[in-house]
């Protein structure tokens, strides 16, 4: 997601600048990603630790994962950059995410293949404050539920074909995932935010069925062993 901020001539006296916040995730050769405004939730000022290098917390090469051993791959240019109509936007975009709190002072992204040719991707930021987990959680699932019409999403290499939005659930604590699907094509994204972390992630693949639910708690779950 993209922030952007309009100052106005130099007030009288002083005022407040408000961001807002934005934040969501998936991968593909059929389906991909883009960007919107949303969420809140961001750093607590009063929280401040040590910034966890955010490469440090993607999936390792070679990590075996539900749909088999996963090996780091390029990104490409197929992401979304873009989604009509723009309240689809949080749900279809990866790179970019509206959903990803602002403010985070490292970021890191890449994407897998794995054994069976399941298409997935992750993007991790993380943060010198704690984050409001549920403000984070909550306001994404708002924002990606505004998606209620066909979506398509737009790459430098043009267009998608329509997608419809299914399944969003709040799995467990600091959890969000969705499915964008359309027939021959599912993607499932999943928000995985922590203290000090948000992570997007997405499976893509030609059959439905991948379970971003158990998924996403896992990889929230290896985060917290991280200590962010």
């Amino acid at each position: 997601m993209v922030v952007r901020v309009k100052l106005s001539d130099p007030p009288a006296a002083p005022r407040t600048v408000h961001l807002r916040v934005v934040t969501v995730s998936v991968l593909a050769a059929g389906l991909l990603s883009g960007c919107t405004d949303v969420v809140s939730g961001a750093a607590n000022r009063a929280q401040s630790h040590p910034v966890v290098p955010a490469r440090t917390l993607l999936l390792a090469e070679g990590t075996r994962t539900p749909a088999g051993p996963a090996s780091q791959i390029p990104l490409g240019t197929s992401y979304f950059t873009a989604a009509q109509p723009q309240e689809c936007t949080a749900a279809t975009l990866f790179l970019g995410s509206p959903l990803v709190p602002p403010g985070a002072a490292d970021h890191a992204e890449t994407g897998y293949r794995t054994s069976g040719g399941v298409m997935m991707a992750e993007t991790v930021s993380t943060y010198e404050e704690d984050l409001d987990i549920p403000t984070v959680v909550r306001d994404g699932s708002s924002a990606v539920s505004g998606c209620t019409t066909n979506a398509v999403g737009i790459s430098p290499t043009g267009p998608s074909r329509a997608m419809r939005l299914d399944a969003v659930t709040t799995p467990a604590d600091g959890v969000l995932t969705w499915a964008m699907t359309r027939p021959g094509w599912n993607c499932d994204y999943g928000l995985a935010v922590t203290s000090r972390a948000a992570l997007v992630l997405s499976v893509c693949d030609y059959q439905p069925g991948f379970q971003m639910g158990d998924w996403a708690k896992q990889r929230r779950d290896q985060l917290l062993k991280q200590n962010v």
